[in-house]
């Protein structure tokens, strides 16, 4: 036993150990290198564990499609092998494989896996939601003269969000606040159909619109028109002083530009819930919606009555749709802690930190890996030391206070980003095994 180094010899070829995570450099690979692993792949054609290791190498070297082939046979053989799952869907989205990468993810969820790796699943799977369709509103702005031929249904309504006016920069967040709101209110009329705020948010952002281009009568009406959406619904939060605020909402009709309803109300900021409804039902009578009793009872429900945890929630809406998923998932917590009963707010919290979990725990930099990687490459490193060499492996054991896997690697959940101080045992040591 050496100390001072960095990788160990397993089968062939060298896994490197980073002191701490993210650190890991994968190391250049020679054409050499590729064709012993093909070789390997091909001379372990039944070994699950051996071919997650080298589609894994496949993938550091940035052969994407050789790991996709590699990790798939994984999956072929034993669908529940985690490691392989994960880095065959991370694969396809580096080749922009959205819906393959969707579909890996999508069939672990079906196995017999631990809570935390369905956890990292859920939370790729909400990552790679934003991106799909951040892909398909381009592809629909590419499309635009083609898509805007169609007449949309005009029962299918989106929601922009609203405009802030005032000096209270602490009530900006109310802009997406409010589109939730509506979109919510609105998502209750069996009649309607309403198209989701993420959509809304990065057509929009897909579209460079500044807040002035938002109001815009033509903007809106074609923003609907590439949404497929009949009607979009607009507004205007503005303070008028002495803690007062106003809602100015209008919809329009996208076929024509024309505004079919419009609505304004005004009171304290401590009634906002009050206005919001009001606008919500002035709306649906002027565009000649009938509610039902139950669907009326139902929008008539708040989600929170607290305007500080609904600023929050607002707050964690804005740092969503920038990508900064942490300080939503923050946000969101803080919401939900708030009043206990938001439930949007909680699901919130619950979905943006599975995704900034599995944000930080995978980096996609390619050469670079994360804690993730780290983890995978230790349950490898101990599973080789308990067959190879147990006393060694009994000692790495008792210093990561680790159980050591007996079948596979697994991703230990004591070694997850929050604790990837462990790793840093393994910085200062290195077993020499020859090479067969």
């Amino acid at each position: 036993m050496h100390i001072g180094h960095k990788a160990i010899w397993i089968g062939g070829f060298a896994l490197g150990l980073a002191g701490c995570a993210g650190g890991f450099q994968a190391n250049p690979v020679t054409p050499e290198e590729l064709d012993q692993l093909d070789a390997r792949a091909l001379a372990h054609a039944r070994d699950a564990d051996e071919l997650t290791m080298i589609g894994i190498r496949f993938y550091e070297a940035g052969r994407l499609i050789r790991a996709t082939e590699v990790l798939g046979a994984v999956q072929a053989l034993d669908p529940t092998v985690f490691p392989a799952m994960i880095y065959r869907g991370l694969a396809f989205e580096r080749l922009a494989g959205l819906d393959s990468a969707r579909a890996v993810y999508q069939s672990g969820l079906d196995q017999p896996l631990t809570g935390s790796q369905h956890r990292e699943l859920e939370g790729r799977l909400t990552l790679l939601a934003r991106r799909t369709l951040r892909r398909d509103i381009r592809t629909a702005l590419a499309q635009e003269s083609v898509l805007t031929r169609n007449a949309p249904s005009a029962n299918t309504i989106a929601v922009l969000p609203w405009r802030f006016v005032g000096r209270d920069s602490s009530l900006r967040p109310l802009e997406r606040g409010l589109a939730h709101l509506l979109v919510t209110d609105l998502a209750k009329i069996e009649q309607v159909t309403l198209l989701e705020r993420e959509r809304v948010q990065v057509l929009l952002d897909e579209m460079a619109l500044g807040e002035a281009g938002r109001i815009d009568l033509s903007t809106a009406a074609r923003s609907g028109r590439i949404l497929g959406a009949g009607h979009v619904i607009q507004g205007v939060l503005r303070e008028t002083g002495a803690g007062g605020l106003s809602l100015e909402a209008q919809a329009v009709r996208t076929d024509d530009g024309q505004v079919t309803a419009t609505s304004r109300v005004t009171n304290a900021v401590a009634d906002l819930f009050t206005m919001e409804k009001e606008v919500v039902l002035d709306l649906v009578g002027q565009m000649g919606l009938t509610l039902s009793p139950a669907e009326s009872r139902a929008i008539s429900e708040r989600p929170t009555a607290d305007l500080q945890a609904f600023l929050a929630f607002s707050r964690g809406l804005e740092a969503q749709d920038r990508g900064e998923i942490q300080v939503a998932s923050t946000l969101f917590a803080r919401a939900a802690a708030q009043d206990p009963m938001f439930v949007s707010a909680s699901r919130q919290a619950v979905s943006a930190a599975r995704a900034a979990n599995a944000g930080a725990t995978v980096d996609l930099t390619p050469g670079l890996l994360s804690a993730a990687t780290n983890a995978t490459r230790l349950g490898v490193l101990q599973h080789a030391l308990q067959v190879i060499a147990p006393s060694a492996g009994g000692t790495l054991e008792q210093r990561t206070m680790t159980r050591l896997p007996v079948t596979r690697p697994r991703l230990p959940e004591a070694l997850r980003q929050d604790d990837a101080g462990r790793l840093t045992i393994l910085g200062d040591i290195i077993i020499v095994i020859p090479r067969p």
